[in-house]
């Protein structure tokens, strides 16, 4: 991961080119340097569109029920990357599902 800013409530966001080297991600560590810093734990992926101008979390354009399975490496599952948690989190009106798998 690229450096990052630390706000003042303890936030910490980085900004980073990676895979393909075609996409910018936007990575928000919500509690900072602390642990645990595991992807869908305290720690959400988002890709900025900037022919679109906007941000959107990683793996927009998945359902969240797709998403929640362990069928690709980067859905929101304890099995895969967890890279698309936000999804599942922005789907239900930015509130935790139940079904969450953390």
């Amino acid at each position: 991961m690229s450096p990052s800013i630390k706000l003042a409530n303890g936030v910490c966001v980085s900004l980073n080119r990676i895979e393909d080297q075609t996409a910018e991600y936007l990575f928000v560590d919500i509690n900072g340097p602390n642990p645990p810093n595991i992807n869908g734990k305290d720690l959400f992926a988002f890709r900025l569109k900037f022919n679109e101008g906007k941000i959107v979390p990683d793996g927009d354009g998945f359902s969240s029920s797709y998403i929640k399975t362990p069928d690709y490496s980067h859905n929101c599952n304890k099995a895969t990357t967890g890279n698309f948690c936000a999804k599942v989190i922005m789907d239900n009106g930015w509130e935790i599902p139940d079904d969450y798998p953390w």
